[in-house]
């Protein structure tokens, strides 16, 4: 057999797996991003279960990675290589690479004789009824890779993988080299409306964002932005239908730009004709309605065209992932995002949400230069030192009130003293001073208008701070509204998740180790209410 050079973190991959095999952990999976050679490392680990006298079926759902699995296993050194897909039923060999739809039917599983192991590429398919028949039927150690372990339907995972034993991201990647850096710049199309974009599964509704995009300028905008950014750089274009990115794609050619289109419904041979243009450079941009999201590898792409916007981290990462592989003369990929005039309400993913930080706290720190995603990483870290160094100064306090002794609800301090009870996505405040003795209830009582408050009621007048607080009390359990700062919710005594604790620390709130999971949740409340309040001092 061939020698096969592995890079340190796909030996380390390729070590995690046996050992979890060995040790009775019998579906183990290994997470890593697009473009670090995942197919290198289920290949080392196919090369291994043939020299230890095994069978090995290798499970995709596509061509393009069928291809790339039986190409990759034969450059490892294998020689009994077969293919199931099809009418094409080589069962005979020791590695088969086989498509889950072409192993329908348990006389069909059956016919691939004994097998050992099972490897799924794209492993977070897995849970599909398709994937769980074959998997069930054959009683095999099976291994999954995947650069996401997340599914858009909720899916359960668990049901399938024991274990993510090995797992490296997107920036750990790019520190070592083994990804290039990307930067983003968005794009704002007028008349794209993503207020009245459907949703489904927690997403934008893919018909209903093509018909958005068609309805708009978006096409064109796509194009003066590939024009003004790309460059002769090769671009890859996301669109949500196969509609929307034959617009996409006769406006580009309108710009003088050679552009290609590929679909799933496209003939075999003609997509793979269009692919091969592209990987050439004879065409410099292809745009696709998401099948281009796995099993495709083309180094040479510089930029990623995102014109199907999404909340999904995961699949944004698939889709800039295409645009991260090493090639000579990339230092720094480049993301063009696309985004409606009017937001819609799920939140877009983005290189921020991939660096843990929020849109709006680099907003105006973009200049002509982008930003890239170390640089967004590099302004989180200093943020976060900027906040321990403030804790240092400032410990926060939790006050509590005793007029309400009987009460269910938790009454907080802002840093700046305002008394409040954060309400689910609302608040109620007491508008007044200590020093006069007399309140108002008052606060954010619609989640519509989270930025808009006002009295409780149209009771503006102040009063005493026990028949004020009465008032805010009243209309929490009038509106039947989740209260975060009840008494008695048993989350208030669990341990604060990693989540809770840096984004505590984002905000400037000491996380000592005796605080629950309610200490640090009033903390984050404070500081929250305190910023909505306009208050001075909105961190603690």
């Amino acid at each position: 057999m061939t020698s096969y050079r592995l890079r340190p973190y796909q030996a380390e991959a390729v070590a995690e797996v046996w050992r979890a095999w060995d040790t009775g952990i019998d579906a183990p999976a290994v997470v890593l991003p697009t473009g670090t050679g995942k197919t290198v490392i289920f290949s080392a680990l196919a090369r291994e279960i043939h020299e230890r006298g095994g069978r090995t079926l290798v499970l995709a759902h596509r061509d393009e990675l069928l291809n790339q699995a039986s190409a990759k296993l034969r450059e490892a050194g294998l020689e009994s290589v077969g293919l199931v897909k099809g009418a094409t039923r080589q069962t005979w060999a020791r590695t088969i690479v086989a498509s889950v739809q072409s192993l329908n039917s348990p006389e069909k599983i059956d016919a691939l004789g004994r097998i050992s192991h099972v490897i799924v590429d794209e492993a977070h398919h897995a849970a599909a009824p398709s994937y769980r028949a074959v998997l069930d039927r054959l009683e095999a150690h099976r291994v999954g890779v995947t650069a996401t372990m997340t599914r858009s339907d909720g899916a359960r995972l668990g049901a399938v993988w024991d274990r993510i034993v090995y797992e490296r991201d997107i920036l750990w990647m790019i520190r070592r080299g083994y990804l290039a850096d990307v930067a983003a710049v968005r794009v704002v199309v007028d008349g794209f409306d993503l207020s009245r974009v459907g949703r489904t599964a927690g997403d934008y509704r893919e018909g209903d964002l093509g018909r958005a995009i068609e309805d708009s300028a978006a096409p064109e905008r796509i194009a003066q932005a590939i024009r003004e950014h790309a460059g002769n750089r090769s671009t890859l274009v996301f669109t949500p239908t196969v509609s929307s990115s034959l617009a996409v794609r006769h406006a580009i050619e309108a710009e003088g730009i050679t552009c290609a289109h590929v679909d799933g419904a496209m003939p075999t041979a003609r997509r793979r004709a269009v692919i091969e243009d592209y990987r050439s450079g004879r065409v410099q941009v292809v745009t696709n309605c998401m099948v281009l999201t796995e099993g495709f590898d083309a180094p040479r792409t510089g930029v990623v065209v995102i014109a199907r916007p999404t909340s999904s981290a995961a699949l944004y990462v698939q889709m800039v992932g295409r645009g991260l592989r090493l090639h000579p003369g990339k230092d720094r990929a480049l993301v063009i995002d696309v985004v409606g005039s009017v937001a819609g309400r799920l939140p877009l993913a983005d290189l921020t949400t991939l660096a843990g930080l929020d849109p709006d706290e680099v907003s105006g720190e973009q200049d002509e230069t982008p930003l890239s995603l170390l640089d967004l990483v590099e302004i989180r870290a200093t943020r976060e030192a900027e906040a321990r160094a403030e804790v240092e100064r400032t410990e926060l306090s939790f006050e509590e009130v005793a007029l309400f002794g009987e009460s269910h609800n938790r009454w907080l301090k802002t840093p700046g003293g305002t008394w409040f009870v954060p309400a689910g996505d609302r608040f109620v405040a007491l508008k007044g001073d200590d020093e006069s003795g007399y309140f108002a209830a008052w606060g954010c009582t619609d989640p519509r208008r989270r930025h808009e408050h006002g009295y409780i009621g149209e009771a503006s007048e102040r009063v005493d701070i026990e028949t004020a607080m009465g008032r805010a009390e009243a209309w929490i359990d009038g509106e039947d509204v989740e209260v975060y700062a009840g008494q008695d919710r048993a989350w208030r005594k669990r341990k604060p998740t990693e989540a809770q604790s840096r984004y505590a620390l984002r905000l400037g709130v000491r996380v000592e180790p005796h605080h629950r999971a309610g200490d640090v949740g009033d903390g984050i409340s404070a500081v929250l209410v305190a910023r909505r309040l306009g208050e001075r001092k909105a961190s603690a």
